[in-house]
């Protein structure tokens, strides 16, 4: 199973959709993740169903990278 974590927030663009992994302010002028704006979340690749389907498990809800 592979698997990734990312960042998120609710912000939202003057239209009223979620800016989500877009939001400017998630990062760092340098790159880095900034520790006081949006949730960790990760994803799970699981194994294929019975008829070869895609399967992925998230979560979210972390304060921290490490904690997800």
């Amino acid at each position: 199973m592979a698997g990734t974590t990312y960042k998120r927030c609710g912000c939202r663009d003057d239209n009223g959709r979620l800016l989500g992994r877009s939001c400017p302010r998630l990062r760092r002028p340098g790159g880095g993740w900034s520790p006081k704006h949006g949730i960790w979340h990760y994803q799970l690749e699981l194994p294929p169903t019975p008829t070869g389907g895609r399967r992925q498990l998230r979560r979210d809800g972390f304060t921290t990278q490490t904690a997800a």
